[in-house]
């Protein structure tokens, strides 16, 4: 009798379990479900150097704190802590910081703690001996907060393939520009090191974005750069002196600047693409060879 009854509440125990109310669970600001997605990268074609006929490289800042760009601090997907997970994880490598003598772009990497160390607040802690004599000390890093990723620079070529008459935007390289604070000192703009985009993309292309006007979208971050959607400003394009734009300008000139780049290149690959099609239009047509046609063969008495 007392196995029944025991019986009796263990059944009524799962059903009540089961019959309890489930309460959705809010993911944060403007973005709910499941953080992940299935994404698929397209790679860069391979595009010979021969037919390139006109290429143009492009440094832009993207500003997380623009409305536009606020995609990339959404509390479940921001992409800084995507980043740095990432790279903690080593499933992504970071990379030296060109100095245009020795190091150039994705040649140096560098190991977990050193990011770490780049990424993060830092403190100095004193050293003290057994008599409480301070006898030196040294700066230790803090835990990395992700909110001190302010902006992201990319670095682009624009392209003009004359083989195919088509123009594209490809991006090489993307980094984090943190806020940080040595010593209570505040360090502003700073670009602790570089991460070759084309491997980032497989890890963006499994993250969902978040999307101020849907949240059922199914975008990735890979969706999101590959698209466009963002909103950068041009900070440098290439020149024999390397200098960024604020070298040559200021103030409203250098805003000015700025916008004259995306409209000077949008025009250059305009005047290309219809140069192209009116070359194409121009060539001569081949004539088609008449089809031979076949003679039949008389049949063979047996």
């Amino acid at each position: 009798m007392k196995k029944l009854i025991l019986i009796l509440i263990a059944l009524l125990s799962v059903e009540a379990s089961f019959s309890q109310e489930v309460k959705p669970v809010q993911q944060g600001f403007g973005y709910y479900g499941s953080r992940f997605v299935n994404g698929n990268v397209i790679d860069y074609k391979f595009i010979q150097e021969s037919d390139v006929l006109f290429s143009k490289r492009i440094w832009r800042e993207i500003d997380t704190r623009d409305t536009a760009n606020w995609t990339m601090i959404a509390p479940n997907s921001m992409l800084a802590d995507i980043m740095f997970s990432s790279l903690m994880n080593e499933e992504l490598t970071a990379y030296e910081v060109p100095d245009n003598k020795k190091v150039d772009y994705f040649m140096k990497p560098l190991k977990s703690p050193e990011i770490l160390k780049r990424l993060a607040d830092s403190t100095f802690v004193p050293k003290f001996d057994r008599d409480g004599n301070q006898i030196g000390g040294s700066m230790m890093p803090q835990d990395f907060d992700p909110n001190s990723i302010k902006k992201f620079m990319i670095m682009e070529d624009w392209l003009f393939n004359q083989l195919t008459g088509t123009f594209e935007v490809r991006i090489w390289g993307i980094a984090p520009i943190a806020e940080l604070k040595v010593e209570g000192n505040l360090v502003d703009d700073y670009v602790p090191f570089w991460v070759y985009f084309p491997e980032f993309r497989y890890i963006m292309a499994t993250r969902k974005v978040a999307l101020a006007d849907n949240d059922a979208s199914n975008l990735s971050y890979d969706d999101w750069f590959t698209r466009r959607l963002f909103e950068g400003t041009v900070y440098k394009v290439s020149n024999p002196r390397d200098l960024p734009l604020s070298s040559f300008y200021e103030g409203e000139a250098l805003v000015k600047a700025q916008k004259q780049v995306d409209a000077e290149l949008q025009e250059k690959l305009s005047v290309l693409t219809r140069d192209y099609y009116n070359v194409k239009a121009n060539e001569p047509k081949k004539e088609k060879e008449p089809k031979k046609k076949k003679v039949k063969e008389p049949k063979k008495n047996n």
